[in-house]
């Protein structure tokens, strides 16, 4: 398909180092170097990662506490600020976003919604809405953004997994017509060079001989953190599991940590897990797993999942919790009944004990995984967005 020109207005929630956001800069940075379009963004909330959007075109804030990306954004701020409150300054944004003459929005993820739909009505072009959520998620903190006046807006809706666009159907006013399943996705090189050797990690982490089991994300009762700790505790409580180790690459919450070592306290028992806190290589961490566990209740194709499995460490999940088994169903780890802590701990000790086990299920994962390559799936997102719209 011949490459066309035009500007496209990319929204994204924020700029945080999470799952979301980083999955669709490397989607941005791949269609960057691969089409002709001008790639303008909206930015409802900052980060770290704001940074790599101005690296790849102007970028907008929706609020006014924002640091600005531009100096006539810093104008419009100041000029706001003295006159009229946020939704002014908001009002005058989207009349400067009109005269833009965008072709087609893009937003990323349901926390986009409200804005890309008022967007929508101004502008009068076509949207794409690339939908990470599940319907936990949605219905504790979205739930407006997924009302069917929204979503009959919206021209196409990308789905993340198979179980991710089931769960959709069952559950909101939608069009299996204007579906599209697209993987998230991570380039296969993401393997930075660690400046620890892993022998230096786990000496840090007092481990040096131990089976590594790491999960990773964001602390909240959605990716199971809880469930990480009781599975500890279970594996702990057994004679084979004390040269066993758990540790949690994340940002850190503290009313989990301070529980956790109160529990600690409580029980009589040492405080084992190693929570490393934020990152920005988390593969530095992940190359010293022996196996890698979701303990997610929910999660449509997580992101650490795939970066674990480039580095082939066998992933571990829970069944209908979301799109990673779709991963592993031809091997490369295990899908344990969903929330059966006892069972989810077996599995574990099954893979310490069995070091030609988590050899041969890293391989198969580094290999499935390949199907998951930036590379891959991308090219299907520039032809989704060609097709839109020229329709």
């Amino acid at each position: 398909m011949k490459l066309m020109a035009g500007k496209i207005l990319f929204i994204s929630h924020d700029a945080t180092r999470t799952g979301a956001p980083i999955v669709f800069l490397h989607q941005l940075e791949w269609l960057r170097r691969n089409s002709n379009f001008e790639m303008h963004f909206l930015l409802l909330d900052g980060g770290p990662l704001l940074e790599k959007f101005e690296r790849l075109g102007k970028v907008y804030l929706w609020k006014t506490k924002l640091q600005p990306a531009n100096v006539f954004q810093r104008g419009v701020n100041k000029v706001s600020r003295l006159i009229k409150p946020q939704k002014s300054y908001q009002e005058k944004l989207i009349k400067l976003l009109d005269q833009v003459g965008f072709e087609l929005i893009y937003s990323n993820t349901v926390a986009s919604h409200l804005v890309a739909a008022d967007l929508k009505k101004k502008l009068n072009i076509p949207w794409i809405s690339h939908i990470h959520e599940m319907p936990y998620s949605i219905d504790a903190f979205y739930k407006k953004a997924m009302a069917k006046e929204i979503l009959d807006l919206i021209d196409v809706k990308i789905v993340v997994s198979k179980a991710t666009r089931n769960l959709l159907l069952q559950n909101y006013p939608i069009q299996a017509n204007r579906l599209k399943l697209i993987y998230e996705c991570v380039p296969l090189g993401i393997s930075e060079k660690a400046t620890d050797s892993i022998e230096d990690i786990k000496k840090g982490w007092g481990s040096q001989d131990d089976f590594i089991v790491g999960g990773s994300g964001v602390m909240s009762w959605r990716k199971g953190i809880d469930l990480f700790i009781n599975i500890s505790r279970i594996i702990e409580s057994k004679p084979e599991g004390k040269k066993i180790k758990f540790v949690w690459v994340g940002e850190l919450k503290n009313e989990v940590v301070q529980g956790y070592y109160y529990e600690c306290q409580r029980l009589g028992v040492k405080p084992s897990i190693v929570f490393t806190g934020s990152t920005a290589q988390p593969l530095k961490y992940f190359q010293a797993f022996d196996i890698f566990i979701l303990t997610s209740r929910e999660d449509p194709f997580p992101l650490v999942c795939l970066e674990a499995a480039t580095i082939g460490k066998p992933v571990l999940c829970f069944e209908e919790s979301g799109g990673i088994p779709e991963l592993i169903e031809n091997g490369g780890g295990s899908i344990i009944p969903y929330l059966d802590v006892e069972a989810f701990s077996n599995e574990i000790l099954k893979y310490a004990s069995n070091s030609t086990l988590c050899e041969e299920s890293g391989e198969k994962v580094r290999l499935a995984v390949s199907n998951y390559d930036v590379e891959a799936v991308a090219p299907s997102i520039l032809t989704l967005i060609q097709e839109t719209i020229v329709a």
